[in-house]
């Protein structure tokens, strides 16, 4: 439910906080870098000493403070507004109790269960049957942690005097000190292909943890603190999104994988899995496993065939090329990057805790799945538990107690309350609807929620109506309602109302599932909703402009930011998609200006469909052109309509391809942190403007059909340039 504009409202705060606070000059230039805002420098992580001649000022958010002849450090709220690090407000001297710090992101933070139970909670708690009571493990995770932030983290607590670190972090680290791209170009124009990018990615990867490896190692000697780094694993339920093909294909090529794609995805559907395998092998032949698309296919059908150990193997090598495609993907660790870790952390005394072989041993034959995570990267309270006892298992000898295995520190369970259990599934499932999962999976989600704790379907129609409703959150009818709940779904509630003033875009998968689960006891539900979004957003009462979020689904698309990077929509994806809510069966009246920049393949044609089934087609046009057409009553359902672009397919060979993307990587220069670089990827076709509204009468009908036109059988077009005053609003420069 939350935009790229809440993320980038993220960044400006951290910075702010950084601007008026940070001691360190190089801060501020290390968070724009990993957040992708200027060019990444290679020397994220200091090669340096670690002392403490001069102590920390600040450990993480918690303040230094003399009190009684005794170094504190205090909370400042202020310093954390989003609520990334842990509640505690004050970090006592050290004691004569073994102090463990835990760092690391989210996934150590026990996001979204914290603050009811975290791995912190988990970790105190298998140590706790070692140790009795003299044991206290200082939470420094934060969430959203990135690689460098870690590292400065681990620096600063040394003033803490811990008897160990336990560092449970990776997932974030896409390529630590990010890619550069000039010698990615070099690579392409001497002939080494996207092969040659693959192998610039890993080589980057290991250098980044080598750097790590011996940062941490330099501490641990010279602190004489052991540090077990516990390496993460991934949740291989969660899907890539379906419009991610390989960068580097030709014409011929590109088509033929969205063909075997479609036959792919029909096969799964059908249940022939054996089929399926084989349709995403060939697709694989083509793409040469630049894309994870494939590769997931065939490892959900190997699953489902019972070759467990196949599924394993390729779902390994799609998160590795998840890694390797410049697409704006979800952060998990890659096998690639688990390899590297256990190769380099031993060399430098760091002692690994191998969550996954840990996870394998506790499943049996089972992959990694909802049992230990709750969605992508985040686990389940057993997850977090097994991971924690995956810790102690190394740490314990460490200090000086008997060896326990994982599976002993897992006899003593904790009970996680069902609310916060509810809470937790509610909110995979709205992550799940923001990453196009299958509309079962946040079915299953919403489901698991209600069992537990029953009262949150009507507080999930709360945040449904929330959500749905222009107005701001707090002038909502919902609002107060909602409030009730603050106290037994606080983050549920905090979902609806974390950004009172942002400007709303509906998450509709989440709607419709919401909608599914609640009619079940209450049959009315799927109307009071569909009534909600026609009176706020349907088509009846003039035109919509289809480009404004809440109409142009690009949710997971490598275009989902295009209006900060461009006036007008460039499409990267085969297929643009729309939504248009109708409340009566009417014709609808249409207009797109738009434009295929590049040579298309001869009797491609631009496609428009309305809910899977063609409508028009329309000849390709290098020069911006404007055509009307008009949506027949009898397709549309009833609220929610999908509109769809299918582009026709430009010329390009894989030379030409590999020369565009060459021109892009030289222009760009520097370094970047490889999450999302669309402009590496053809431009089917673009959009300048798409306006729908009602045909409301005859005589309008008629008056519309009286323009100078070419007639291609009551459709219009019009080859036209934009206005000029347009130009300037939309910045768009007309060729």
């Amino acid at each position: 439910m939350f935009s790229e504009q809440d993320s980038q409202r993220a960044i400006a705060d951290r910075l702010a906080n950084k601007l008026i606070s940070e001691e360190d000059p190089f801060a501020v230039r290390r968070l724009l870098e990993e957040e992708g805002c200027i060019a990444v420098s290679q020397q994220t992580v200091p090669d340096r000493a670690i002392t403490e001649d001069a102590t920390p000022q600040r450990v993480g958010i918690w303040d230094a403070r003399l009190e009684n002849g005794e170094l504190w450090f205090v909370r400042r709220n202020e310093l954390d507004t989003y609520g990334l690090w842990a509640r505690c407000e004050r970090i006592s001297a050290k004691t004569s109790r073994t102090r463990i710090v835990l760092l690391g992101e989210s996934v150590a933070r026990g996001f979204p269960y914290d603050p009811s139970y975290n791995c912190a909670t988990a970790l105190q708690h298998v140590l706790s049957n070692s140790f009795g009571g003299d044991v206290e493990v200082v939470d420094l995770a934060r969430n959203s942690a990135s690689y460098s932030q870690v590292l400065e983290v681990a620096e600063s607590a040394v003033v803490l005097h811990p008897d160990a670190y336990v560092v449970f972090a990776g997932n974030n680290w896409l390529v630590p000190g990010g890619l550069s791209l000039s010698e990615a170009a070099e690579i392409l124009k001497s002939g080494g292909g996207w092969s040659g990018i693959q192998a610039l990615v890993r080589d980057q990867m290991r250098a980044g943890v080598s750097k790590l490896a011996r940062f941490l190692g330099r501490l641990s000697r010279e602190q004489k603190i052991p540090i077990i780094f516990v390496i993460p694993e991934f949740n291989i339920d969660w899907r890539a999104h379906l419009g991610w093909e390989a960068p580097i294909l030709s014409y011929e090529e590109r088509h033929r994988w969205r063909s075997l794609l479609a036959e792919a995805q029909s096969a799964l559907n059908r249940s022939e899995f054996a089929c399926a395998a084989a349709l995403a092998r060939a697709m694989t032949g083509i793409d040469e496993g630049a894309s994870p698309v494939a590769l997931e296919i065939q490892a959900e059908a190997e699953r489902a065939l019972g070759h467990t150990e196949n599924a394993r193997l390729l779902m390994d090598l799609a998160c590795n090329s998840n890694l390797y495609l410049p697409v704006p993907k979800r952060d998990r660790c890659s096998p690639m990057l688990c390899d590297t870790l256990r190769e380099e952390l031993p060399v430098h005394g760091i002692i690994v805790a191998d969550f996954p072989a840990t996870c394998r041993e506790f499943l049996g034959d089972a992959l990694p799945d909802s049992r230990i995570f709750l969605e992508y990267c985040h686990l389940t309270p057993e997850g977090i538990r097994l991971a924690m006892a995956c810790a102690a298992e190394v740490l314990l000898p460490r200090l000086g107690k008997p060896f326990q295995s994982w599976r002993k520190l897992m006899d003593h369970p904790i009970t996680v309350d069902a609310k916060v259990e509810a809470q937790a599934r509610f909110n995979a499932a709205v992550m799940a609807a923001m990453d196009e999962q299958a509309e079962a999976t946040i079915c299953r989600y919403l489901e698991e929620a209600a069992r537990m704790a029953p009262e949150i379907i009507d507080l999930s129609l709360l945040v449904a109506e929330a959500h749905i409703r222009r107005m701001p959150i707090v002038f909502c009818d919902a609002f107060d309602r909602l409030l009730a709940f603050q106290n037994a779904f606080p983050e549920i509630v905090r979902l609806a109302y974390a950004f009172p003033n942002k400007e709303k875009e509906p998450n509709l998968p989440l709607i419709a599932a919401i909608c599914k689960i609640a009619s079940a006891k209450r049959p009315e539900v799927q109307d009071i909703i569909d009534g909600l979004l026609l009176q706020e957003y349907g088509i009846e009462g003039g035109s919509v402009d289809l480009l404004h979020p809440v109409y142009c689904d690009l949710s997971c698309s490598m275009d989902c930011d295009w209006e900060g990077s461009s006036g007008y929509l460039k499409s990267h994806e085969h297929e643009s998609r729309f939504r248009l809510f109708c409340d009566r069966a009417k014709p609808l009246a249409l207009v797109l200006t738009y434009r295929t920049p590049d040579e298309v393949v001869a009797g491609e044609e631009l496609t428009i469909w309305l809910n899977d089934q063609k409508i028009e087609s329309f000849s390709p046009a290098q020069s911006w052109r404007t055509i009307h057409f008009d949506l027949p009553a009898k397709l549309l359902r009833r609220c929610l309509n999908i509109l769809a672009i299918r582009w026709p397919e430009p010329k390009h060979s894989r030379e030409e391809q590999t020369a565009f993307i060459i021109s892009k990587l030289t222009a760009a220069g520097g370094r970047n942190s490889w999450r999302n670089l669309p402009e590496l990827f053809p431009i089917y076709g673009e959009v300048f403007s798409f306006a729908a509204s009602p045909v409301s009468s005859a005589s309008e009908r008629t008056s519309v059909a009286s323009k100078e036109s070419s007639a291609l059988a009551g459709v219009l077009v019009q080859t036209s340039t934009v206005p000029a005053e347009d130009s300037r609003n939309r910045n768009l420069k007309v060729s």
